[in-house]
């Protein structure tokens, strides 16, 4: 090499080639090595399924993962019990990274509410009071009650103030009309038959036919059918007609 090339090709070679070399080199291997680690790329896996867990269940299994827990919320359920968990974002199967932060929303519970005082209410002020607190009407039935007006409720079953999940069924004891009204026919659909016929006395009603229905879904002598049917206005001494079930 001519000395006047070697003059200019060393400092070349010294301050700018070898620089650019080392330096490429070492954005080579942070690339390689260092980012993979930092961003743990390549180490992504399918997130466990944690619906339907305890929140401490939840936690060991996302713990082992190298997850974390976060509740982002708590909401009223009628399907699970206080403490497990509903919902979780991301959903399971979706792939993650350790260290990510997993949000899930827990069951409070069935929401509770006391049965309201509707006593001494007409019949349907009675049903709307029921309605609007949350709760729907049950079985109506007619009884004698000489401090009441007729169609006021006498009293409901669960009784006023009894802790209930709500959308619960608040049956209804209602005083019949006085002598000469006229009676609205009681709902009996889903009553044992002895219950029914024993209203039905209460209400100086009688069973003028009993049709038997094989029927596998109701225990036996449950009434399946009326006529007449809820409501429809009676007189004392008038008849009803019921369908039964049976199994055999």
């Amino acid at each position: 090499m001519s000395p006047l090339i070697e003059r200019y090709w060393r400092p070349l070679l010294t301050y700018i080639i070898i620089p650019l070399v080392v330096l490429w080199i070492f954005f080579l291997a942070v690339d390689l090595m260092v980012m993979p680690i930092l961003t743990r790329h390549g180490e992504e896996f399918s997130l466990p399924q944690v619906v339907g867990k305890s929140e401490s269940e939840a936690q060991e299994i996302l713990k082992q993962r190298d997850l974390s827990l976060q509740v982002a919320g708590r909401e009223f359920s009628a399907n699970r019990p206080d403490g497990v968990i509903l919902s979780q974002l991301p959903e399971a199967g979706m792939p993650v990274k350790a260290g990510r932060s997993i949000k899930v929303v827990i069951s409070a519970g069935v929401r509770v509410s006391e049965v309201p005082d509707v006593v001494g209410l007409p019949l349907q002020q009675a049903i709307l009071t029921l309605q609007k607190t949350g709760f729907s009407v049950g079985v109506i039935y007619y009884t004698r009650a000489d401090t009441l007006p007729p169609d006021a409720v006498v009293e409901t079953i669960p009784t006023r103030g009894t802790p209930l999940p709500l959308n619960s069924k608040v049956s209804l004891a209602v005083s019949q009309p006085g002598e000469g009204g006229s009676i609205p026919m009681p709902q009996l659909i889903g009553m044992p038959l002895e219950r029914a016929r024993a209203i039905l006395d209460s209400l100086n009603l009688a069973i003028s036919e009993i049709t038997r229905v094989k029927d596998t879904l109701f225990l036996p002598q449950t009434v399946l059918d009326q006529i007449p049917t809820r409501n429809a206005p009676l007189m004392k001494g008038d008849m009803v007609r019921l369908t039964v079930s049976k199994t055999d």
